[in-house]
């Protein structure tokens, strides 16, 4: 029974650590976006969201967001929501979405100061020049939605064929809703154009006068 409350303890401190965390990471950030260092934000602050921004620029903001999931998982004692196999995936799933979001800096911008902070940041923008120079622009989009799938697999703890399954109903009745629609918008032109047709094919009415009766 000692064992069992001390490991409640140890997650207890650990939720509050990270909730901590996630909440002074995201006010630092918040005090970085409004030009630096303001006044009476400390000087740790300001240094985690500099560094936080240069090296995930936009990404940045997901920290705070992964922290307080994490922490509130071993607040509601489900650690193994946020075990190594999970953590892995959504390491991995973070780097595919910086470097994916460096790829639309052009090459020679990519570790550009102005740059740097409104994409993937210098990890973004290292991974897609690196990732570029080897695999050219195709490969590297192909590499990266491979990796996606990974990080996807590893978080959901699901095998490959269950990923590709279910990717493959997805796609499935997104292509059987498309299909459905298709033939619903031709059967209504189809309506339209066959009660244009019946309107034009009946007999006019004749426009001239009745002959008026003969006065005696």
């Amino acid at each position: 029974q000692a064992a069992g409350e001390d490991g409640k303890l140890k997650r207890e401190i650990v939720a509050v650590g990270l909730l901590t965390a996630a909440a002074l990471v995201l006010a630092s950030l918040f005090y970085g976006s409004h030009g630096g260092q303001t006044e009476g934000a400390g000087y740790l602050p300001h240094l985690l969201a500099t560094g936080l921004t240069l090296s995930f620029g936009v990404g940045a903001y997901a920290v705070p967001l992964v922290l307080f999931i994490v922490g509130l998982c071993y607040a509601m004692e489900k650690p193994s929501v946020a075990a190594p196999r999970a953590l892995a995936g959504a390491g991995l799933l973070f780097a595919v979405i910086l470097t994916a979001t460096a790829l639309k800096v052009p090459t020679e911008s990519l570790f550009e100061p102005d740059w740097v902070p409104l994409y993937g940041g210098y990890l973004g923008a290292g991974l897609a020049y690196g990732l570029s120079e080897v695999l050219g622009k195709l490969g590297t989009w192909i590499v990266l939605a491979g990796m996606g799938l990974l990080a996807l697999i590893l978080l959901t703890d699901t095998s490959t064929k269950q990923m590709l399954s279910g990717i493959a109903r997805t796609i499935g009745a997104a292509i059987r809703s498309l299909y459905e629609l298709f033939v619903a918008g031709f059967t209504l032109v189809a309506e339209l154009t066959a009660g244009d047709e019946r309107r034009r094919a009946r007999p006019k009415r004749s426009k001239r006068p009745r002959a008026e009766p003969a006065e005696s």
